[in-house]
């Protein structure tokens, strides 16, 4: 059962775009403070209106969520897991930040998880790595800008 197609929308008090492209979520976060509240609201708001994709390409404008929320985030997901048949997930990091690249491999050499941090000149790169076999890269790509520029909208 495939996710819902999602057209690039804003969530949570639009400080998140999101949108679906076959099974690939896209999220670009301008969110100035992460709290335990924005990490379930983020889980609310997106699970109702879609279906949960099994990947996703995010990146974080603004502020990125410290220990305890990313802990929250953590829990959030295996909770959705729990209730979802996903594959190996994959998640593909857009980020300038060589430390958080740095972070995000060393991440996944220690838990084997399938996430991979890009440079934003590579977009491209990321939306095939992220998509595999399994969805269209240039939609999903598309669906990346099309969030950043819902978010350029608001401010």
């Amino acid at each position: 059962m495939r996710p819902h197609e999602l057209d690039p929308c804003l969530i949570v008090d639009g400080q998140v775009a999101f949108a679906v492209r076959q099974e690939v979520a896209v999220l670009v976060f301008a969110v100035e403070r992460w709290d335990m509240e924005t990490a379930d609201t983020l889980f609310r708001e997106s699970t109702a209106l879609c279906r949960p994709a099994p990947h996703s390409l995010i990146t974080h404008l603004a502020a990125e969520p410290g220990a305890h929320v990313r802990k929250r985030l953590s829990e959030l997901q295996r909770e959705l897991e729990a209730t979802q048949f996903f594959d190996q997930r994959r998640v593909a990091v857009i980020t300038d930040s060589v430390a958080t690249r740095g972070a995000i491999t060393a991440w996944r050499w220690l838990t084997g998880s399938q996430m991979q941090g890009f440079p934003a000149r590579d977009l491209s790169r990321a939306s095939e790595w992220v998509c595999g076999e399994r969805s269209e890269p240039g939609a999903v790509a598309a669906a990346f800008r099309q969030c950043s520029g819902l978010l350029e909208d608001v401010s």
